[in-house]
């Protein structure tokens, strides 16, 4: 766990119930069409690993859940993930010079 970046820890399990549509999804339909956004229940979590693979999974473990916790940080703004180059990268929603949200820039 010490190895992980909390902040993309957090950000995983915010993109945890939508990685097996996206992952499916992605690569063939333009974002207009994709999945309704989903969320998260108590327990669960996403990592991504920097090659772009993603693994969700269901804890019920409270103590392994609140260790796991104590490194973690809460989300206060939207994150964003984007592959590219064969490489993950990771950032924070944020309004452009046009006063759009980046997010809703990349859904064109």
């Amino acid at each position: 766990m010490s190895t992980l970046n909390p902040i993309a820890l957090a950000l995983a399990a915010a993109c945890a119930v939508s990685a097996p549509a996206l992952a499916q999804t992605a690569t063939t339909m333009p974002a207009q069409t994709m999945p309704a956004p989903m969320m998260m229940k108590d327990g669960m979590m996403t990592v991504v690993m920097p090659d772009g693979r993603m693994s969700t999974m269901t804890s019920s473990d409270k103590m392994m859940m609140d260790t796991m916790m104590k490194d973690g940080k809460v989300i206060s703004n939207a994150q964003m993930m984007m592959m590219s180059g064969g490489k993950v990268y990771m950032m924070e929603d944020k309004k452009m010079a046009d006063g759009k949200m980046m997010s809703d820039m990349m859904k064109k």
